[in-house]
């Protein structure tokens, strides 16, 4: 394997739709490779033909085969979705380790290679890790709360200890730690990591700005409100039903899309089971349709580094009710592209919902000023700014 002055690790998968850290890794390597550092980025799987990224799978049939049992096993119900992950993620670093070794720098878009990070450390390698996730304490603790609150025992990734050690272990390793927010550096900062190993640059993933846009014009007379995430405890799917139960809006509907953890599941089913004009539509193939088609989008996450879905929904000019503790809020004037309302509060994402839907000049407006700020959430001038920004670092290291 040659060798290179950057060497990217990104727990993800790259293809045409890519979600997660996929995007900024493949729009990062794509402009570090155009300065003087040579750059390649390393990954679970890569269906785009590029030379500068490499597809662990490719490199080591054995890994190809026992990702492939793991899903396997995972889609028969024989392990449980963290258990894969934890596994998956532990095969990826040790991989890693093996091919990275002649690099200068290793930077990670995920925080799950305590193995790498500690054996490049020991060479002399500077880590990095480009965080778009809050303190996994921070998470943990918000999660065994609300397992409580809602009496559930099905366990959780974010409270697993197999994947939390590796995470805590990665964190160990990091020499520095690239928030790509406000809200993540302060997660990090209240759970006592050293401030100089630290920096917040103001900086989101992104997203694909030709692939999100309007209508333009409405495709029905629904107020439609749309949520759009893989539910966990987390996400706070919960406060967003609690919040509807409140609501009783003549001609709308709650639309909501993405796959569900059994504990959010269980949550739904005995709380929420008999609210009216309510649209599960489970995990969708592309999304765009569901943008364009509602009339406001809702994050009720009790911790969010992102999510990236509330720069797609601005994009395609949707105002959003987020909350104070998503970093997307940073990019959200409270009262101008949306709201933001505090984290477990439904009496407030009611009210959110119920004045747009009572104020129609006030929605259209609100979902103008989101779209007017779509060049902010260009993934690839975001990937070129953190470029930039790594460049420096390195420069001044």
């Amino acid at each position: 394997m040659k060798s290179s002055d950057i060497c990217l690790l990104s727990f993800c998968y790259i293809h045409e739709h890519m979600t997660g850290s996929g995007p900024i890794a493949y729009h990062l390597t794509k402009e570090l490779n155009k300065t003087k550092m040579s750059t390649r980025a390393f990954v679970l799987s890569s269906e785009i033909e590029n030379p500068n990224i490499v597809d662990l799978a490719n490199v080591d049939l054995c890994f190809r085969y026992y990702r492939r049992s793991l899903s396997i096993l995972r889609r028969l119900r024989l392990i449980k979705n963290h258990v894969h992950r934890a596994l998956l993620a532990q095969a990826f670093d040790y991989l890693l380790s093996k091919q990275v070794c002649n690099s200068k720098y290793l930077i990670a878009t995920n925080e799950n290679v305590p193995y790498t990070f500690g054996l490049a450390r020991r060479m002399g390698i500077y880590t990095m890790s480009y965080l778009g996730n809050p303190h996994c304490d921070f998470t943990r603790e918000l999660v065994k709360q609300e397992m409580r609150k809602w009496s559930v025992a099905d366990n959780d990734a974010y409270v697993a200890d197999t994947y939390l050690k590796i995470v805590s272990g990665s964190y160990e390793e990091t020499d520095l730690f690239i928030c790509a927010n406000n809200f993540i550096y302060r997660t990090f900062i209240e759970h006592q990591v050293n401030p100089g190993r630290l920096i917040s640059v103001h900086i989101p993933s992104g997203v694909e700005l030709g692939y999100f846009f309007p209508l333009s014009k409405p495709v029905d007379k629904i107020f439609r409100v749309f949520y759009l995430a893989h539910s966990t405890l987390l996400k706070g799917l919960q406060y967003l039903l609690e919040a509807w139960g409140r609501l009783h809006l003549k001609n709308s509907e709650l639309v909501i899309a993405g796959g569900m953890d059994n504990n959010v599941k269980s949550v739904a089913k005995e709380h929420f089971f008999s609210l009216p004009n309510v649209r599960y539509l489970g995990r969708v193939p592309t999304t765009l349709e569901y943008f364009q088609r509602a009339s406001v989008f809702v994050v009720p996450s009790l911790a969010d580094g992102g999510p990236r879905t509330v720069w797609e929904a601005m994009a395609c000019g949707l105002p959003v009710i987020i909350t104070e503790n998503c970093g997307a809020s940073e990019w959200v004037t409270d009262g101008q592209e949306g709201f933001v309302v505090p984290i477990r509060d439904s009496e407030a994402i009611a009210a959110k919902i119920e004045f747009l839907y009572n104020n129609q000049e006030h929605l259209i407006k609100m979902g103008r000023q989101a779209w007017l700020k779509r060049k902010e959430f260009s993934i690839k001038n975001n990937a070129k700014r953190l470029s930039e920004t790594i460049l420096h670092l390195i420069t001044n290291d």
